[in-house]
């Protein structure tokens, strides 16, 4: 399945990308991330012998991960050229931050509980969370100077 989700993302990007020159880069992120949190949740839900929600998860996961393109332009416009390296770092620091004790956690998880399902719905929350604050947030307000360089 892995191997079907990372095919589907090339294509996705493409796509994905080509929509965030033409739509807000906001709104396509939270279509992506709600597709993320949907992609945990079939996965949650999967069973044995029916393999549709792994296939479900294949697919709205290859295409969910078309964000990461449409996230760095949204950066950019958002906060600007000036500081977007330092922006972009940390957050990438965090997020991979986030990916480690996340694994760790996973593991601790699956030997208490026996299972992945409550991880996948902890991740279901964080999506949606993060779909959530990044809808209410309001654009930044950048002085004068910052925004002749690029921003909007």
């Amino acid at each position: 399945m892995l191997s079907v989700s990372l095919v589907l993302n090339i294509p996705s990007r493409l796509l994905v990308g080509a929509l965030g020159d033409i739509y807000e880069k906001k709104v396509l992120l939270n279509v992506l991330a709600l597709a993320q949190g949907g992609a945990l949740l079939a996965l949650a839900l999967a069973s044995a012998p029916n393999t549709l929600p792994v296939w479900l998860y294949a697919v709205l996961w290859g295409t969910g991960l078309a964000m990461l393109p449409v996230q760095a332009a949204w950066l950019g416009e958002t906060y600007g050229r000036r500081y977007y390296g330092s922006i972009s770092s940390t957050a990438t620091a965090v997020s991979q931050s986030g990916r480690i004790a996340g694994a760790l956690v996973a593991a601790v998880a699956f030997d208490l509980l026996g299972s992945y399902r409550l991880v996948l719905l902890v991740g279901v929350a964080g999506f949606l969370l993060g779909a959530a604050l990044l809808a209410v947030m309001p654009r930044p307000r950048l002085p004068q100077r910052l925004r002749k360089e690029g921003a909007r």
